[in-house]
């Protein structure tokens, strides 16, 4: 099976690299092999490895000299993580909408939110959805604002033939926790503006600074990466038939990813809430029960085992202090109200294939 090749990868890195001492050392050979792998995978100029994607982000917006006074655009629904690396900083956010029924930024509210102040835009890529980067670095060329690529959930995924993270100014990964390639912590900055990618150097100190990624769990992501495009074939595939036969049911769920699932790279697979369009839909949601329903379903199902939750809170509660808010966060909030997701290791969990588990939260949804 593929994981236990991908275990039995991990185990020898680890013997391998404990032999050599490697792992007792700040840098060395294996952060430098690693960097040049994730180089070739990615077909990018430069990879700086970090502590987390949160550290990623926090330096590329150093590097990029972005600081007091200025503006990040960022969307209403997002990691909370990047609106907390802006704000360190000492930058604002300024936040934009989602599109409706999706966790992609709406590219015409960019317009709305934008001001002489803005320096930049952070855009992520979510839930299996992937954001049209293509017309964002269109629109962020013509004000002259530089894009960040946030591909720390899609790790792999590719947009018009390109690796998801390389088509901005730069991007970043995340290897932390239970994502696709993971080593407990970690991230990565790329991009391909030697420029910058000498700034970023700078920013992330020295191999003993702050935000360094270790030896060792260089070594870890290392021993996974040979086996990410099979990793990301197999979870669309098992999250497409799980659309498709919750599709089949009368329940009120969109998948916004599934316009680019055949490209898409999943940490978490997500769905969304949406109103009812007929009369005799079993479930009547409206938004002020969203979060409730969604709450109760999700707590079931983590009780059978499934691994499940809800999205992120969204940044429509937050106080002007703190960020500006130029547009109505309307999308958003619903975004923030009506998600849920699955994590990709469902995809494979051997009690949980995709017709059982789609029978279960059918069951759960129409309270049968």
């Amino acid at each position: 099976m593929l994981q236990d090749q991908i275990q039995d990868s991990i185990s020898n890195a680890i013997a391998a690299a404990t032999r050599s001492q490697h792992w007792a050392k700040y840098t060395g050979e294996i952060i430098d092999n690693l960097r040049e792998q994730l180089c070739q995978a990615f077909n990018i100029g430069f990879v700086e490895l970090c502590s987390s994607g949160t550290a990623a982000l926090e330096i590329v917006l150093r590097a990029m000299k972005i600081g007091q006074d200025d503006e990040v655009l960022l969307s209403g629904y997002d990691y909370p993580g990047n609106f907390w690396a802006i704000e360190r900083t000492g930058a604002r956010v300024a936040l934009v909408d989602v599109a409706e029924g999706h966790w992609a930024i709406d590219p015409d509210s960019l317009e709305q939110a934008y001001s002489p102040n803005c320096r930049a835009v952070v855009v992520s890529h979510l839930h299996g959805q992937l954001q049209a980067i293509e017309r964002l670095r269109t629109w962020c060329q013509e004000h002259g604002l530089l894009l960040i690529e946030d591909a720390c959930q899609a790790i792999g995924a590719t947009i018009e033939g390109k690796a998801a993270g390389t088509i901005g100014d730069a991007g970043i990964f995340s290897f932390g926790g239970g994502k696709v390639l993971s080593s407990g912590r970690g991230g990565a900055v790329v991009t391909n503006n030697p420029e910058l990618a000498q700034r970023i150097r700078i920013a992330a100190g020295a191999g003993s600074g702050p935000y360094g990624l270790s030896q060792i769990q260089a070594a870890l992501v290392a021993a996974q990466l040979p086996y990410l495009v099979q990793l990301n074939q197999h979870t669309r595939r098992y999250f497409a038939e799980l659309h498709a036969r919750l599709s089949n049911m009368p329940l009120p769920f969109s998948f916004p990813a599934s316009n680019t699932l055949e490209f898409a790279g999943f940490y978490q697979a997500g769905w969304m809430l949406r109103s009812p369009e007929i009369e005799d839909n079993p479930i009547q949601i409206n938004e002020t029960t969203d979060s409730v329903f969604l709450g109760e379903l999700v707590n079931r199902l983590r009780a059978m085992g499934i691994n499940a939750g809800t999205g992120f809170a969204g940044f429509f509660r937050r106080s002007s202090r703190r960020c500006r808010i130029s547009t109505a966060l309307r999308n958003s909030t619903a975004a923030a109200t009506r998600t849920f997701v699955l994590h990709h290791k469902l995809a494979f969990d051997q009690a949980w294939p995709a017709e059982r588990l789609a029978e279960a939260i059918g069951k759960l949804a129409t309270r049968e």
